[in-house]
């Protein structure tokens, strides 16, 4: 990993996407439409991909062109999903034929699915050895994990009780952290208000993740809106730190 100066890059701060961001309507594949924040998600998660690193896509989804654009800049990317097509060739041939049309599968280079080293696993549970990964990108998926404390941030239940709640976001930070390497990066993005800023910002500090940047939480005139759902899209780099505050995490 190349020295980053955070304080100077803009990619390193944490804030609300905005109209005026750069996308990208073209990733390896042409992106859908319908996929309103995935342009600038995108855009933005790219610029971490470097060199020789070693990098995970974590619920890569099947049809999601990210991990492509990691495997062309890159030194190893490993990419996971619940969806069982991710082990099936045909399938996910068959998943990219119904998002972006035959013409487009017929001239998808091979490496695309022989280069990579795809998992079926959930973010909660990783396949992976500790300390192995320089970035571990995460791509509008938070939202979809089931997490009690996100949904009721107040609470305020004895840690002996935990056991008895969801606690997926917590889980799938906890995984990240454990895989990273010291000083790895893990690139989120996310629907907002559907994650809990105070929540996520808690338990990234139980877990000894710091933000990697400047952090902002003010939602600006121009931020990035889906009127259908009212929400926003939130970006956010975390450092992994030496230490986790909570002992009951790995290291």
């Amino acid at each position: 990993m190349k020295h980053v100066d955070a304080k100077n890059d803009d990619r390193m701060s944490s804030r609300f996407f905005t109209t005026a961001d750069s996308k990208a309507e073209n990733l390896v594949l042409p992106l859908p439409a319908v996929w309103w924040s995935r342009p600038y998600e995108y855009a933005w998660a790219a610029t971490f991909a470097e060199g020789a690193d070693r990098v995970l896509d974590a619920a890569c989804g099947v049809e999601h062109p990210f991990k492509f654009y990691l495997l062309d800049h890159c030194g190893q990317v490993d990419a996971c999903d619940l969806d069982d097509r991710i082990l099936c060739r045909q399938a996910t041939l068959e998943g990219l034929r119904n998002t972006y049309g035959d013409e487009a599968v017929e001239g998808l280079p091979e490496r695309y699915l022989s280069g990579i080293r795809y998992a079926r696993a959930s973010v909660t549970h990783l396949p992976y050895p500790d300390g192995i990964f320089d970035r571990v990108f995460c791509v509008s998926v938070l939202e979809h994990l089931n997490d009690y404390f996100n949904r009721h941030a107040r609470s305020r239940a004895p840690k002996f009780f935990y056991f008895a709640f969801n606690r997926d976001i917590y889980q799938a930070l906890r995984e990240f952290r454990r895989v990273l390497k010291d000083g790895g990066f893990i690139v989120l993005t996310f629907d907002y208000p559907d994650i809990n800023l105070d929540y996520l910002a808690r338990i990234a500090d139980e877990l000894g993740l710091v933000p990697a940047g400047p952090v902002s939480r003010e939602i600006p005139p121009n931020a990035l809106y889906f009127e259908p759902l009212n929400i926003h899209c939130f970006r956010m780099v975390l450092k992994k730190t030496y230490k986790a505050k909570d002992r009951g995490s790995k290291t």
